[in-house]
């Protein structure tokens, strides 16, 4: 998403993921979509600064849990983040994981202290700082997924934020940095919210084409090799490629509506239950996501000197 001057997107496997439904909210300081999400998958966060004018501390979100480090982000620059650092040179990396339900009637009280609004979301807030900073000693950072919810929450196949297998980053930290805001009562200049869902959801909900435009890429581009291949006829045997029925869908189906609305609920499950009849493809391998912070500082902020 683009917004104010800054931008900020989520990448799988090193690719944007495409956006739905972007819209300002609240004072226009918000902006929001929707992202197709897949259970397994690693993912990271970028930002750009495309307004140079000031230094920025940036603070993440992920299911409503705040992220104990920030990001620094110095004036006109660029950066990501790939996970948290459970040590000073220790990282995990963000992961889409299938949301788990259990019958324990205990989760119905308070939804398991989490915020229905907030689960299913990644949100990035960015703040103008100096870009001089005070050097404090390093602390851990700690992030706890979202636990198990009750079967009767409408929650059922939904996707929240894990985190992957764990990987040595190279020379450990010694320092967090504090920064300073410019003019703390402006608060955050602009805040990204990312609603991530199976991408099967949101074909159900009408709100991602049943045929995404890459998919239309890549069966004209498909149709290209097929045209050179009859005129340049090959001796060697074409490879076998999975039999893929028109309109099936390439996502996990096994979701359901994240929507309070019992009636949008019932609908989307029919929507899904047709969507599932359709579909007859393979899931494909897991990928990852690419890996490394290429030197972000976070606020408090990890010191890479």
């Amino acid at each position: 998403m683009y917004h104010k001057g800054y931008k900020v997107w989520v990448a799988c496997d090193g690719k944007p993921l495409p956006e739905f439904q972007v819209q300002t909210e609240g004072e226009g300081k918000t902006s929001t979509c929707f992202i197709p999400s897949e259970s397994g998958k690693n993912f990271v966060i970028h930002w750009l600064d495309g307004v140079r004018e000031n230094a920025l501390s940036l603070t993440f979100k992920l299911d409503g849990k705040s992220l104990g480090h920030g990001s620094f982000c110095q004036t006109g620059a660029s950066g990501q983040r790939t996970g948290v650092r459970v040590s000073a040179d220790v990282e995990h990396p963000f992961q889409f994981a299938t949301l788990q339900t259990t019958d324990d009637d205990s989760l119905l009280t308070g939804f398991n202290n989490i915020n229905n609004a907030e689960l299913g979301t990644i949100e990035v807030s960015l703040k103008r700082v100096h870009s001089q900073g005070t050097r404090t000693a390093y602390v851990p950072e700690t992030f706890d997924s979202v636990g198990a919810v009750h079967e009767r929450s409408k929650k059922a196949g939904a996707h929240s934020v894990s985190l992957g297998k764990g990987t040595r980053i190279g020379a450990p930290h010694q320092y967090l940095t504090r920064h300073t805001a410019i003019n703390p009562s402006e608060g955050y200049v602009a805040t990204f919210i990312f609603h991530y869902r199976p991408g099967a959801l949101l074909q159900a909900q009408g709100i991602m084409p049943q045929s995404h435009p890459q998919d239309q890429a890549d069966s004209s581009q498909s149709g290209v090799k097929k045209e050179k291949k009859r005129v340049h006829e090959s001796d060697e045997p074409p490879a076998k490629r999975p039999k893929v029925e028109p309109g099936a869908a390439k996502v996990n189906l096994g979701v359901i509506d994240l929507s309070d609305d019992e009636e949008d609920f019932d609908v989307s499950q029919s929507r899904l239950r047709a969507a599932r009849n359709a579909a007859r493809v393979k899931k494909e391998p897991v990928g990852l996501a690419l890996g490394g912070d290429p030197g972000g500082v976070i606020d408090l902020t990890l010191d890479d000197d």
